[in-house]
């Protein structure tokens, strides 16, 4: 962890210097991302509770210790002389003995003890608890708490996946949406030199007017696409300082874009690695295993209950630790009738198992289908990509070849704007083609759980084709 955590403050630093962007690599963003971003703060708060609900429930099983204080104060015959003996004060006289003169007595209620007045009792108790036996309930609990809390880890390294390819998408857009406002701004500079050539040609008499005023509309149209494309490029860093979840006035950028490679398997071990590595996938068999868990923990409760319980008690007429006594018992509990609480809470279990278990089933075939079509739109956008850059290529030439033509005022202006226009498409389809062959790429290593960020590669998106034109005559 040291390494990007001294990046980063090398990164702060630089950016205090004036002159110097403030620019951050891939794996730096996708290590502040996995700190700082809401979703991966609550996922690893979902695994922390879970994992406390593990704790708790393997305790409830272990023995327990208990401090117990009451104060009582009564005038109940019972509960007085109940108090007085606890509390080793009992006397003759308690028993109306004092009363008591001879055998002629003995049908006289002594009021000392039917009616002993109010008295108080304070009882200080450690009490040990100790299971012996539950039918196996507090260990099955325990096994599903143990797989809950596996499950929620599973759910946190799907996050993680999630998070690093979101990283992914932004960090790449950035470097995307700027290489679509260097082409733009390019388009606008090759409109403002036909307006310049138009505006020539027209002063020699080669042209019309019309040229020109459609060379001008052109020009207005390439301004307002520049300026479209800057708010994109606003957009994209918003973007990915909102996922980096840098602080408001920051001003990260990302340095240069990066690129991931598929490995070199076949489909159906791609598919078999799905299976077995999803964080999604396993957190559904993690589910199963604690649906397993509570089914035979809910079974466990037909069985009785064994429990050793040790106290100590003191009791005193004050708040005071006087007259101690031990009590040891063993106590066993067993619901041999719960008007069908029992079989409901077995059944309802067995349910819920049976439903993990369909639940486990469709997403492995889910992933299967899923890591199919991923690995095949992979293949069709990195060809799309090729093609695009291919066909950018040549629509700059065409339209440069037909750039010279209009200045020589051999080609008509609406064949050199129809060019123009379609290299201006074919340059973003470069880039967007290049830009979502990468996201292909990185979404199939996501479903197979091997998007690491440390294996991704700096490489750029695709070359823009220059717009100038050489050997234009002046004005």
């Amino acid at each position: 962890m040291r390494a990007p955590v001294l990046a980063l403050a090398v990164t702060a630093m630089l950016a205090a210097v004036p002159g110097l962007a403030e620019t951050i690599e891939f794996t730096q963003a996708v290590t502040q991302a996995l700190t700082a971003n809401p979703q991966s703060l609550a996922s690893a708060a979902r695994e922390q509770a879970a994992e406390g609900q593990m704790r708790a429930t393997r305790g409830k099983g272990l023995p327990n210790l208990r401090l117990q204080v009451s104060a009582a104060r009564s005038n109940d015959p019972g509960q007085v002389f109940g108090y007085q003996l606890a509390q080793r004060n009992l006397t003759f006289r308690d028993f109306g003995l004092g009363s008591f003169s001879g055998i002629e007595d003995l049908d006289t209620a002594p009021a000392a003890l039917n009616h002993p007045g109010y008295a108080d009792n304070f009882n200080s108790a450690a009490i040990l608890t100790v299971p012996l036996f539950a039918g196996g309930g507090d260990r099955a609990r325990v096994r599903a708490a143990e797989a809950l809390r596996a499950a929620a880890s599973s759910g946190d390294e799907a996050t993680r996946a999630r998070l690093t390819f979101e990283v992914l998408r932004a960090y790449n857009g950035v470097a995307a949406t700027r290489l679509l406002l260097e082409a733009a701004r390019a388009a606008r500079r090759a409109a403002q030199q036909d307006v310049d050539v138009a505006a020539a040609l027209f002063k020699r008499g080669v042209t019309i007017e019309s040229d020109l005023l459609t060379a001008r509309a052109n020009l207005a149209r390439a301004g307002a696409a520049e300026k479209a494309a800057e708010a994109d490029c606003d957009d994209a860093l918003d973007a990915f300082r909102t996922v980096i979840a840098a602080p408001a006035d920051s001003s990260v950028e990302p340095a240069t874009a990066v690129d991931v490679a598929l490995p070199e398997l076949p489909l159906a071990s791609l598919q078999t690695q799905a299976v077995t590595a999803n964080p999604r996938v396993q957190a559904l068999r993690h589910t199963v295993a604690a649906r397993a868990a509570e089914h035979r923990a809910a079974q466990a409760a037909n069985w009785p209950r064994v429990d050793l319980v040790a106290r100590r008690d003191w009791n005193a007429d004050t708040p005071a630790l006087r007259a101690p006594s031990n009590t040891v018992m063993g106590v066993v509990s067993w619901d041999l009738f719960t008007s069908g609480a029992q079989s409901g809470g077995v059944a309802a279990a067995e349910a819920a198992w049976r439903a993990a278990q369909a639940d486990l089933a469709a997403a492995e075939n889910a992933i299967r289908l899923d890591v199919a079509k991923r690995y095949r739109a992979a293949q069709v956008a990195a060809a799309r990509a090729q093609a695009a850059a291919v066909a950018a290529e040549q629509a700059s030439e065409a339209a440069r070849l037909l750039d010279l033509r209009y200045a020589q005022g051999l080609t008509p202006l609406d064949d050199l704007l129809n060019a123009q226009a379609r290299r201006d498409t074919s340059r973003a389809e470069a880039v967007a083609g290049a830009y979502r062959a990468v996201l292909a790429r990185a979404s199939v290593l996501m479903a197979v759980d091997r998007l690491d960020p440390h294996r991704a590669v700096t490489r750029a998106l695709a070359p823009v084709p220059a717009a100038a034109a050489p050997g234009r005559p002046g004005g």
